[in-house]
């Protein structure tokens, strides 16, 4: 089995309420989802926290 394609998105989901932390202030929490393709038909879906960072790392890692 083989990766074929991978689609990676980042989305940002803002937080009905901010939650302050002593050097910045979250308004958001940004996630990763992507979706994997492979040679035999099979497709899997995943999403992590991580902002672009995460982001770059899937497109790094995982594209073929």
């Amino acid at each position: 089995m083989k990766i074929t394609a991978v689609q990676a998105i980042l989305i940002s989901i803002p937080l009905k309420k901010p939650t302050s932390m002593s050097n910045k202030t979250v308004t958001a929490r940004e996630y990763v989802v992507t979706r994997v393709h492979t040679d035999e038909g099979i497709t899997g879906s995943a999403y992590t926290l991580g902002g672009a960072v995460a982001l770059t790392a899937v497109n790094d890692t995982l594209k073929p």
